[in-house]
């Protein structure tokens, strides 16, 4: 696409008029900055406000979606396309934005180069006119512009590659969704109280039992009204469906038990034989100031037992009662090889804290599952009274049917409250032990007051009490992924900083276009003038030349050592040429700048690492000026550009032998010759001259009507045949050489001088 401005303006003397491509001018380069700052702005802004709020939006949990097609199991487009296409599209935007800068750069970066040189410092061609970084890979693009010291174009290739690489496949998990709970103030209904006044005379201890042994034991859910540790009420917001959570503050209620082990100096055990195969252990001991016995009958067939054991006289000051769990283990011969005594202490409580319940639908079964959660913030001693005189007998009151035959093992309980305290043992393939028995016991018997409360201490209020609590409702918000948006944060700074500094790069190295190099044609524009052609020309003048100015050279070895010619760089035709330098002119006209190049040492032998003949020190600014002036192509030796195939005409080799024609003109002495002509420097005229000594005369503008190669002018005549070419802008005549003919045959023309003195001669016109 070519961008040109509406109205010409004609170049002033004082300013030369210059052309930026549109990405790179003043005003586009900090829309980019500034895209990158809102960039910037808009994350940091996401990121601050997801950590505050948890989730900066919600989303909700409804499908909201366009069918595209009916039949089913259609793809449906949901809101999350909102929050993964939606980023990466706006990051593209601004990829594609920065990718037309840094193309601009690419293509500018040799102009620029260029703009810099001067006579006295010119740069390299490789650096210049002979570079052009969109020919290679882009990783290999950033090493030649590094290696070229071009440092901005460089790093803006490799941020490219992070840009692409790193950025843009970053902004597809910049955003995710998830469930959270964001409680608010409301109204939460109390639906029961604690209430101890439920008699409990036909209270069913086995069902309670059966309970503990599912939930507790086995680990089943757990029944409505407790978390496992505390009895509580049960509450419920005012108003809602589905899944919520709601908290509330509220009482509670627990058992604890205070256990300890009973050593044996302090256990009196004595056994009691009833029958060859049954025997009564009779123990008895002292446990923090309460005296305590029980008695246990079994078989002498080397199986253990587990007793418990209810003593209720204790005195006020060593509490009121124990509850033991006596263990022992038979020999065969009836002999107590092992025992273990543990009392404990039951201790009410009542807690107050906040309730916390989690109530979920689920879908599969349709069942509401509660999860709740007390949180003490305090406790008090509660005393029960007679309830819990109730309870205590009446849980050492259900026995168990053979249990040494149970699931259990061989494990004598009779009592169903050991036979708990053996299973759990069990469950957990633990050993028999003081410390076993105590996490066994201190599980089982608060569960037992547990469930005791949940089914008669919290009878449900026929008026639901209203109290201050708090609401959480699941909400589907969505989330900045905190690592995806600081690694998005770094980069895009170092981006900022990048353009931040191309910016005032920009501003400080213009080019030396003036408009929109456009193809062929622009190219041929800017080298109006230049002597590159001439230069380029020589290796076009052999016949080994195939058009390509890269091509390999094979060099002739004798070393048949593969490995070392793989080592040895590789000469191509063009590496002279590289190393050329170049600079810029000013011409006659202000806008007009001149790309010249040393044309000096250029010779070089194609097929050994050369592309030309003979050196005779000639400048090309010389032969640029013959070109310019003349209207036509000639080699240093008078051959035409096409090579020494085209020297000979055939049928023509006899009259060209004989056609020697002499050229008459005015010589000139060197300390008479004219200033040099505009972007002609120094080193153009100090060259060497060739031999022999050649007679040089100022090279007039010829009129348009007169074409040709050699004119002759001056008042007087000199003989001989000669061999004209052009130095600094002077006529430079070789007595010893003859022009040649080219392709299409010659013929000679009579030239007039514009001087006033006339002179005769021929020269020599060529038809192509």
């Amino acid at each position: 696409m070519r961008f040109r401005d509406t109205t010409p303006e004609l170049p002033s003397p004082s300013r030369r008029k210059r052309w930026r491509s549109i990405t790179l001018r003043l005003w586009c380069v900090p829309l980019l900055l500034f895209a990158e700052l809102a960039l910037i702005v808009a994350i940091s802004t996401l990121f601050a406000l997801s950590r505050q709020r948890t989730g900066f939006v919600e989303i909700g949990f409804e499908e909201r979606s366009l069918d595209f097609s009916t039949f089913p199991g259609a793809v449906r487009w949901g809101q999350g396309l909102l929050w993964t296409a939606l980023p990466v599209f706006t990051i593209g935007l601004y990829k594609l934005f920065r990718d037309a800068v840094i193309a601009a750069l690419v293509v500018e970066t040799p102009y620029i180069e260029l703009a810099r040189s001067s006579p006295d410092k010119p740069v390299e061609a490789r650096k210049s006119i002979y570079l052009d970084y969109r020919t290679s890979f882009a990783i290999v693009a950033c090493w030649k512009a590094w290696k070229n010291k071009h440092y901005i174009l460089s790093i803006c290739l490799v941020l490219s590659f992070v840009e692409a690489l790193g950025l843009v496949p970053l902004t597809a998990r910049l955003f995710a969704a998830r469930e959270e709970l964001l409680p608010k103030e409301a109204t939460v209904n109390v639906l029961s109280t604690f209430d101890t006044s439920a008699p409990l005379a036909d209270t069913n201890y086995g069902s309670l039992m059966d309970a503990v042994s599912a939930s507790w034991v086995n680990e089943s859910p757990l029944p409505r009204g407790t978390d496992g540790d505390f009895a509580f009420s049960q509450i419920a917001p005012m108003q809602h469906e589905g899944n919520f959570t709601v908290s509330a503050p509220t009482n509670a209620s627990r058992l604890t038990m205070d256990c300890a082990e009973v050593p044996t100096s302090l256990t009196s055990i004595t056994l009691v034989e009833e029958t060859d195969s049954f025997v009564t252990v009779r123990f008895s001991a002292t446990d923090r100031g309460c005296d305590i016995e029980g008695s246990i009958p079994t078989e002498t067939d080397g199986n253990d037992f587990l007793e418990a054991t209810l003593t209720s006289n204790c005195s006020e000051t060593a509490g009121r009662l124990r509850i033991g769990f006596f263990y022992g283990a038979m020999s065969t011969t009836g002999v107590l090889t092992n025992s273990t005594l543990v009392s404990c202490i039951p201790s009410y409580w009542s807690a107050h804290g906040i309730l916390t319940v989690v109530n979920t639908n689920n879908t599969l079964s349709g069942r509401v599952v509660e999860t709740p959660k007390f949180n003490a913030t305090g406790h008090d001693l509660q005393d029960l009274g007679i309830t819990a005189q109730q309870f205590e007998d009446g849980v050492m009151t259900v026995q168990t049917f053979n249990p040494a035959t149970s699931s259990v093992g061989n494990t004598n309980a009779p009592l169903r409250l050991a036979e708990l305290v053996v299973r759990r043992i069990e469950t957990l393939g633990q050993s028999y032990s003081a410390d076993t028995l105590i996490d066994a016991v201190n599980l089982v018997y608060p569960a037992i007051y547990t469930m005791l409360a949940v089914t008669y201490f919290y009878p449900e209020l026929a008026t639901p009490v209203a109290v201050t609590g708090t609401l959480a409702v699941p909400q589907n918000r969505l989330h900045v992924v905190p690592p995806v948006a600081i690694s998005m944060l770094v980069i895009l700074v170092i981006l900022f900083a990048s353009t931040a500094y191309l910016i005032s790069y920009l501003g400080y190295h213009p080019s030396i276009l003036a408009e929109e190099p456009v193809g062929l044609l622009g190219a041929a524009s800017l080298l109006r003038g230049s002597n590159i052609a001439d230069i380029l020309e020589k290796f076009h003048q052999k016949g080994e030349f195939d058009g390509r100015l890269s091509r390999e050279l094979h060099e002739n070895s004798n070393n048949n050592n593969e490995k070392q010619k793989e080592k040895k760089k590789k000469k191509r035709l063009d590496d002279q040429l590289k190393e050329k330098v170049c600079w810029i002119v000013r011409g006659e006209r202000p806008h007009e700048l001149i790309i010249m190049m040393d044309g000096r040492n250029d010779s070089h032998d194609m097929n050994g690492g050369s592309a030309g003949g003979e050196d005779d020190s000639q400048g090309p600014l010389n032969e640029a000026a013959s070109r310019m002036l003349n209207g036509q192509t000639t080699t240093r030796n008078g051959r035409a550009a096409g090579g020494e195939k085209y020297d000979r005409v055939p049928g023509h080799e006899q009259d060209q032998a004989q056609e020697r024609e002499a050229v008459y003109e005015l010589g000139m002495e060197p300390a008479s010759r004219p200033e040099l002509g505009p972007g002609l420097g120094p080193r153009q005229a100090q060259r060497a001259i060739p031999s022999p000594s050649p007679i040089q005369t100022p090279l007039p503008t010829p009129s348009p009507d007169i074409s040709g190669q050699y004119y002759d002018y001056g008042s007087s005549y000199s003989n001989g045949y000669r061999h004209t070419s052009v130095d600094g802008g002077f006529v430079t005549e070789t007595s010893t050489s003859v022009p040649t003919t080219v392709p299409g045959g010659m013929r000679r023309k009579p030239v007039q001088s514009n001087n006033k003195n006339i002179g005769y001669g021929y020269g020599y016109e060529t038809y192509h």
